[in-house]
């Protein structure tokens, strides 16, 4: 754990707060004001969750970027050479900026939750903006990540440089 730098850490929270932000719910329908209450009355106030409300794909982007930040502070942790976390920093920070466009856009057009509404009794909740602010961690803390050159630690004061070599053919 002593390896972990800050943007290996906000990667991590907002993975993990992404995760449990979406069991709870995203979207509610407001049946009553819609005015469908006498045609409905046991859905005249839906509540769906991220999981259920965003779609088989985005929950499937949404999969690959909690993985890429856990996997950006597994490898840090872990790693054998710098090699792995950097990578897993770029790539992280690449589609999880792609993904979290791709969520802000879920969200702003409130999606019709499979059912047959326009979408004026759609309304977001609270948790769908938290999940935004979650899912805005996993590529900043990469990019984070990778901004951080760790000069000031021991690992990095430890290092001594080779010599000079002289230069062939004198």
């Amino acid at each position: 754990m002593s390896r972990m730098r800050p943007g290996e850490w906000v990667a991590a929270l907002g993975a993990v707060g992404l995760l449990v932000t979406l069991f709870f719910d995203w979207f509610s329908v407001d049946g009553h004001a819609a005015g469908w209450k006498a045609y409905a009355p046991a859905a005249a106030d839906l509540h769906l969750s991220g999981w259920g409300s965003l779609g088989w794909f985005v929950d499937l982007l949404l999969c690959v970027a909690i993985f890429g930040g856990l996997a950006l502070s597994y490898m840090t942790i872990k790693r054998a050479s710098p090699a792995w976390p950097v990578g897993a920093a770029v790539l992280t920070w690449i589609l999880g900026t792609v993904i979290w466009i791709v969520l802000a856009l879920r969200v702003a057009l409130q999606p019709g939750l499979g059912l047959d509404l326009s979408n004026e009794p759609v309304l977001v909740e609270a948790p769908a903006y938290v999940g935004l602010l979650f899912a805005a961690l996993i590529p900043l803390g990469a990019f984070l990540s990778i901004r951080d050159e760790r000069t000031d630690s021991a690992e990095a004061r430890a290092y001594t440089p080779p010599p000079a070599r002289t230069a062939p053919g004198t």
